[in-house]
């Protein structure tokens, strides 16, 4: 009985390492349209948006991670901040004029939410 559990234990083992290195590389950030899709949900629900509101968000965040792809390079390092900034400007810009007072101060902080982290096990920046 003992050997069975033994054998059982190893061949556990054994997958989970033949599966584990079976990975191809770093994860793959989300695609443009996964990013659109958790950014419209994220921010419909948290600003109410009107659907003439939801369709300028919509094309303000499309074309900036259109843009902001072709900045970014096969792997890793990201773009550089500077050239992202006048692409978030612009697209800030854009969806300031749709919303009221009220929505673009929840927009700019649930915005923050939106940004990118990071890869796992990074440091995170200074609290200030």
């Amino acid at each position: 009985m003992k050997k069975i559990l033994v054998l059982a234990v190893v061949l556990v083992t054994a997958g989970n390492m033949l599966t584990a290195q079976t990975t191809d590389g770093p994860p793959k950030p989300p695609s443009a349209e996964e990013r659109l899709k958790r950014v419209n949900e994220k921010l419909k629900t948290a600003l109410q948006l009107s659907s003439k509101q939801q369709l300028v968000v919509n094309d303000a965040f499309k074309q900036f991670f259109s843009e902001a792809d072709k900045l970014r390079p096969q792997a890793p390092p990201p773009p550089d901040k500077a050239k992202i900034e006048p692409l978030a400007q612009k697209r800030d810009a854009s969806i300031k004029a749709v919303l009221t007072a009220e929505q673009y101060k929840k927009y700019v902080e649930v915005e923050k939410t939106l940004r990118p982290q990071g890869p796992p096990g990074a440091p995170k920046p200074p609290k200030q």
